[in-house]
């Protein structure tokens, strides 16, 4: 009861603050705090291509700049993930989440985006400063899945800065739909 006040202000303040001070708290308990990526290094996403498809120029072209998106309002602690297609942002993540942020750029193709004809990458990186020990971005199957319905032509991933569940499968998945699947090195500030 004690703590309810400064957990209101700190998650008013955005996730990462909340998660941060809850962080901080359990280790002013004397409690160490480790991340999914200390204990399940298997699940991090590794470096380079992970699919027999390849990115394009375009794609690459994208992925730069939903990364420059997402350290951008990754930076006010909003979203970990941005779709771009043919140099036009799509969409960002918020609150709702990637699957939700997926199922928008569904219906944006559904209703004929022209923008959106089979192109188009989601890049899912951490924010910048970003509390890593308990919330890294997460990508798998259904994030495959949903970006198929979004006619994505590929996913960008931090390498080493995000979990990547059953990679072997997301890989043959998205084989099997002509999407590629890229871990990139995090940029220089």
């Amino acid at each position: 009861m004690k703590l309810l006040p400064r957990l209101a202000m700190a998650g008013a303040k955005g996730d990462d603050a909340l998660l941060s001070f809850i962080v901080r708290e359990m280790e002013g308990y004397g409690y160490k705090v480790v991340g999914p990526n200390d204990v399940l290094k298997s699940l991090l996403a590794p470096a380079g291509v992970w699919t027999d498809t390849q990115p394009s120029d375009q794609d690459h072209l994208d992925i730069k700049r939903a990364i420059q998106v997402v350290s951008t309002l990754g930076a006010l602690d909003i979203g970990q993930g941005a779709v771009v297609a043919n140099g036009l942002v799509l969409a960002v993540e918020a609150a709702e989440g990637t699957d939700r942020m997926l199922d928008r750029v569904a219906m944006l193709r559904q209703a004929g985006s022209s923008a959106l004809r089979s192109s188009g990458v989601l890049v899912k990186m951490s924010k910048p400063g970003q509390e890593r020990r308990i919330d890294l971005p997460t990508v798998g199957v259904e994030t495959i899945r949903r970006m198929e319905q979004a006619g994505l032509s590929g996913l960008a991933v931090e390498a080493q800065g995000a979990l990547a569940l059953d990679q072997a499968a997301m890989a043959a998945l998205a084989d099997d739909h002509g999407m590629f699947i890229l871990g990139f090195e995090r940029p220089a500030s």
